[in-house]
């Protein structure tokens, strides 16, 4: 009971930090709200563990990890793929 009570507290006192922080280093709304639930739910996981006097740095760098990863994940899927010229000139020109 008492876990669920600091969390709400702390979910109510530090989501509008998140979600800034998020959309800074996002630039999208929704991304930044999806950042803003992963963070929170990391929250209620590593809740008993966390530090109180390290507790807005914990936030801060779980936000950032957590953006970091998921621009590195868009830059992989957006990469695009390079073929040598000597493989395009293998390929026939015309369809059979």
């Amino acid at each position: 009971m008492i876990r669920e009570l600091a969390f709400k507290a702390l979910c109510q006192r530090h989501s509008d930090e998140i979600y800034r922080y998020a959309r800074s280093l996002l630039a999208n709304q929704a991304d930044a709200e999806d950042a803003t639930q992963e963070v929170l739910l990391r929250l209620w996981n590593h809740l008993p563990a966390i530090n109180p006097f390290n507790f807005r740095a914990w936030l801060l760098r779980s936000t950032r990890s957590y953006c970091l990863d998921q621009i590195r994940r868009r830059s992989h899927r957006a990469a695009p793929i390079l073929m040598e010229d000597d493989l395009l000139d293998d390929r026939p020109d015309e369809l059979v």
